[in-house]
């Protein structure tokens, strides 16, 4: 990009996965980026067809940033059997993609007459747990402060650590 611009148009690409960098780097007038490895960030993108296999998908997130979350799709509106692929890869009859880390994907349908469709879909981070603490101090020298746990977000049931290492139901610690 020149100076100052900030969007590109690519046009004339077929029905297809594509991933799309984007450098920061102030030097594009002279050429490529001086260092293309600084700063990139990727996305990608699914260029649909018309007259293709219609595709849809079914999102299963995975579980506090693990890899185990899952896409299964679905071919309809043209002659089966379908096979199906993730971002660009080979073509397979399961519609079970899993093992997936949260980010986007293309996931490509193909009829019985070779006809192909894509579809962009993305398993998303579960949210995350967060805590608020209510806290009673304690009596000077007695050692009867308590502090008292609230957690919201997350998958139930939800365990607390005074300590990091050893977890309990219970949410107060005294």
């Amino acid at each position: 990009f020149p100076p100052g611009a900030n969007s590109r148009t690519f046009s004339g690409l077929a029905p297809g996965s594509y991933a799309i960098m984007m450098a920061d780097d102030a030097d594009f007038t002279a050429g490529s980026p001086d260092d293309p490895g600084a700063c990139l960030t990727t996305t990608v993108v699914a260029v649909p067809s018309f007259g293709g296999p219609a595709i849809a998908t079914a999102v299963t997130p995975g579980n506090c940033f693990s890899v185990n979350g899952s896409v299964t799709v679905t071919g309809s509106g043209s002659t089966g059997p379908y096979h199906y692929n993730l971002n660009g890869g080979a073509f397979q009859s399961s519609t079970d993609f899993t093992n997936l880390v949260p980010g986007n994907y293309v996931f490509g349908v193909m009829d019985f007459n070779g006809c192909v469709n894509y579809v962009s879909a993305t398993v998303p981070n579960p949210p995350t747990p967060s805590i608020t603490a209510t806290v009673t101090p304690e009596a000077c020298g007695s050692g009867n402060g308590t502090v008292v746990l609230t957690g919201t977000g997350g998958t139930a049931p939800l365990q607390y650590s005074i300590d990091g290492f050893n977890f309990q139901i219970s949410n107060t610690f005294s």
